[in-house]
């Protein structure tokens, strides 16, 4: 068990309930940083259900195929990405002057159905980039937030969507907007979604040929990262050393996953 500083999990004996039912019971677990400690076992912190699992009690994942694609963030394949970031991060760190912003959501609109409108057919993110990634545009600041919204927080099949605009021109101006709740919204959402397709393929007969597909499109490298900070059974033998100002995904860049069958 790792003890140094940079540790998010601790070990301890605390009661333990089986996702099937029954009594509590001591057991050493690991559990996420912070966390609250019960003092007094015959007093517990809050009334567990009696079963929290829909899986069955014998759960045989190989019997019907379920393929999944996990999405998350598309790869970025074109060197000018970068540029663009570059510039931006550079031109705009102090924001551009304020102005009417039912004004500039109406360019953004026109600008989106100017898309639909051609060849295209689609406001897709890649389409938005190729119309504006060397274009002087007045709203350039916008247009690089609505694509960075779109394509790397509101994943949505790589579209361009209307409401994506308000929050683009906010962010543009420097108002503060937390993006984390509505990011753990949707892997909240997939992770209903895959175990409801989960227990669905389960229960299929055993000779289907079927394959379920089915699209992952929040970003789950987080609940993958997730996993591997609170379980030392699954996580990299060799994490990252974290420098100071690097964001925790840093400690799990590029390293060899285990391999887990199941």
């Amino acid at each position: 068990m790792e003890k140094s500083e940079e540790s998010m999990v601790e070990e301890r004996e605390d009661m333990m309930i089986s996702p099937s039912g029954g009594k509590p019971f001591l057991k050493k677990s690991y559990f996420l940083k912070p966390t609250l400690i019960n003092s007094s076992i015959d007093e517990p912190l809050f009334n567990l259900p009696p079963s929290f699992s829909s899986l069955p009690s014998r759960f045989e994942p190989d019997t019907c195929a379920l393929k999944v694609d996990f999405q998350g963030w598309p790869q970025q394949n074109k060197s000018n990405w970068k540029s663009w970031v570059h510039e931006m991060a550079v031109v705009h760190r102090s924001t551009w002057k304020k102005a009417e912003l039912n004004e500039i959501e109406d360019k953004l609109v026109a600008q989106r159905k100017d898309i639909i409108k051609s060849r295209a057919k689609k406001a897709t993110t890649s389409s938005w980039l190729n119309r504006f990634i060397n274009g002087g545009h007045e709203l350039k600041h916008e247009v690089f937030l609505v694509y960075w919204l779109s394509r790397y927080v509101f994943n949505d099949g790589g579209i361009i969507h209307r409401p994506v605009f308000s929050i683009a021109i906010h962010l543009a101006r420097g108002t503060r907007i937390a993006l984390a709740p509505a990011i753990l919204s949707s892997v909240y959402n997939d992770l209903g979604v895959l175990k409801t397709a989960t227990v669905d393929s389960n229960q299929l007969e055993s000779s289907c040929v079927a394959v379920s597909d089915l699209a992952i499109r929040s970003p789950f490298q987080l609940v993958q990262v997730w996993a591997w900070e609170r379980s030392s059974n699954l996580r990299p033998e060799n994490p990252n050393h974290l420098n100071n100002g690097e964001p925790r995904m840093a400690r799990w860049d590029k390293v060899d996953s285990l391999g887990v069958e199941n």
